[in-house]
């Protein structure tokens, strides 16, 4: 397979050591051939000896289907089965005696970096789809065990940027302290950033899936063409519409963002598109139910809502892991939600929405004297419960750090007209206030 030039720093280690690169980034659109080339370098890193590498996606069930096969395939497109042995969860070369490890990052409901660093002293760490780690803290935990003494080590994320947000932290962290441009590819300090889209690998592309993304070139949305029909900046000339300065056919955003691989403004198939950020609740606003999702492992979240001029104004009171219920005297340092509450000075006749999962923990609540209600819960109420959101527009209080970055990150599945399980646990809690109007307030 031919690759693009922009690889060849990534797969020379001369060249990796001459420019000390300690982080890969490796991004652009679908079509691109970044698994491949990644599979490639790493498949030539177990030819170093005593390379420790860890090939990661966020959960484990993606990790076995998808990275493990990859690599898989690439022993034997290279024809160096003779050189590998598989054991379970890894396989080992067995005469430069490399190990690459074939893990998920999350288990449950919680981001396991424990888990990766049982593996001992690993110096290389893969992470593909690597949008669909939102934990910065996590990235960090993980960052800081790559310092094997004597050893490359190397941390390489991957990803599509039409699934991510400039307020994920890998934007944040790698493009905007850096004032990056769209596409770019080159070094910045210890940082090689490798940019690619399917025009740079058009030669190992099937004609009929160029045609299919070229198709997309014209594929404006509602909100494209809305501003096109509406400003007098443009005119549509039979196939694509135009800028009237410099005559060139704009390109649908889906083009641009998933097979170009700009950045999008939001992450693409976001649920929650109508939404003001605002300084402050409205003084005379009404104060409707709080909003509640419990958690342990992952973040227990809650909202204050309130009603005003026919839209939802929120603000984030709570996002924290490992709280219990009630306040322990036997255990005066365990963190509670009941003691969460007192600090907020929540008024216990302002009816709390919550999970009905958790029948437990609603008892204990209500046993400490808030009213606590259980959301509705059947088939097919997730769909209700965020189309009772939509009917309203959204006003998000600036300081909700965790719920702007939540609805930034909420986006459809693909393959289901339902949110993906992700970024959404004050979300839930708003969803289960909205879907109690009429019975609630």
């Amino acid at each position: 397979m031919k690759f693009s030039k922009k690889y060849k720093i990534l797969l020379s280690p001369k060249l990796r050591k001459k420019h000390k690169i300690r982080y890969v980034i490796m991004y652009g659109g679908r079509g691109s051939g970044k698994s491949v080339a990644a599979s490639t370098f790493l498949h030539d890193a177990t030819f170093d000896t005593d390379n420790i590498i860890i090939n990661s996606r966020f959960t484990a069930t993606s990790a076995g289907i998808s990275i493990m096969p990859e690599f898989q395939k690439q022993i034997i497109n290279r024809n160096s089965d003779y050189f590998f042995e598989e054991q379970g969860n890894f396989i080992r070369n067995k005469i430069f005696n490399s190990i690459i490890y074939f893990m998920g990052l999350k288990s449950g409901a919680k981001t396991q970096t424990a888990r990766l660093k049982s593996v001992t002293d690993f110096n290389i760490w893969f992470l593909d789809e690597a949008e669909e780690l939102h934990d910065e803290e996590a990235f960090d935990d993980i960052d800081k065990s790559v310092r094997r003494i004597g050893y490359e080590n190397l941390i390489i994320l991957s990803f599509n940027t039409y699934r991510i947000s400039k307020h994920h932290f890998i934007y944040e962290k790698f493009f905007a302290k850096h004032n990056l441009p769209n596409y770019f590819s080159g070094v910045v300090g210890n940082t090689l950033y490798i940019h690619t889209s399917y025009l740079d690998n058009v030669e190992n592309l099937a004609e009929s899936t160029v045609q299919e993304i070229e198709i997309a070139k014209n594929e404006y949305n509602a909100n494209e063409l809305k501003e096109f029909r509406e400003s007098g900046d443009y005119y549509f000339d039979g196939v694509f519409w135009c800028n009237k300065k410099t005559k060139q056919p704009i390109f649908s955003q889906k083009y641009r963002w998933r097979y170009l691989g700009e950045f999008p403004t939001s992450a693409e198939g976001r649920v929650y598109n109508n939404v003001t950020y605002v300084d402050k609740i409205p003084a005379n606003a009404r104060r409707i139910p709080y909003g509640l999702d419990f958690g342990y492992s992952a973040p227990a979240a809650m909202v204050e809502v309130f009603y005003y001029d026919g839209g939802l104004y929120v603000n984030e009171l709570i996002y924290e892991s490992g709280l219990i219920n009630l306040i322990n005297k036997n255990y005066p340092d365990r963190k509670s939600l009941e003691e969460r509450f007192k600090s907020l000075n929540l008024n216990k006749n302002t009816p709390i929405v919550c999970d009905s999962a958790e029948p437990k923990s609603i008892e204990d609540l209500a046993l400490a004297g808030y009213m606590v209600i259980p959301c509705k819960k059947y088939a097919g109420s997730v769909k209700e419960q965020v189309k009772s959101v939509l009917n309203f527009p959204l006003f998000i209080t600036k300081t909700s750090k965790n719920l702007i970055f939540e609805v930034e990150n909420y986006v459809y599945s693909e393959k289901i007209e339902i949110p993906v399980k992700e970024n959404d646990h004050l979300l839930n809690a708003l969803e289960y206030v909205a879907n109690s109007k009429n019975t609630l307030w």
